[in-house]
């Protein structure tokens, strides 16, 4: 028997899904709005870095590097900013694990700051308390 070598069965359906595969993946890759998830990147990389700037403050107000709660306060108020902000973005998207976890996140987020609250009301009476003590005594 003389048979010559020639394109198999699998080769022609590889090259068939790929015709069809092909032109999906580009009308799906022109669906995605490039400047929206860039600005939804730049968001949530200024929302770190303000969560950065707290913790930051956080911890110099606690070793007495800050006079006042001022920058502690100013950041809080920019991380909470940042979050809504955010949020409002989020809550434009139909992705349910992406909810899920902006609810923990805010969570966290409120956590946080009721303990933020919590350690300047303790941290004032703490220096008031070593200022004036010696003074009564």
């Amino acid at each position: 028997m003389n048979s010559k070598p020639g394109i198999g069965v699998i080769p022609w359906f590889v090259l068939g899904t790929l015709m069809v595969l092909l032109p999906f993946l580009f009308f799906k890759s022109n669906s995605i709005d490039y400047e929206s998830h860039a600005q939804f990147l730049h968001d949530i990389a200024r929302l770190k870095e303000l969560n950065v700037t707290l913790n930051e403050d956080m911890i110099k107000t606690r070793f007495g590097l800050l006079p006042n709660y001022d920058k502690l306060v100013t950041a809080g108020i920019a991380v909470t900013t940042a979050s809504t902000i955010l949020q409002k973005r989020i809550a434009l998207e139909n992705n349910r694990p992406l909810n899920q976890a902006w609810d923990i996140y805010i969570n966290h987020l409120t956590a946080k700051q009721s303990l933020i609250e919590n350690f300047k009301s303790h941290n004032a009476i703490l220096r008031n308390s070593v200022r004036y003590l010696p003074l009564i005594t």
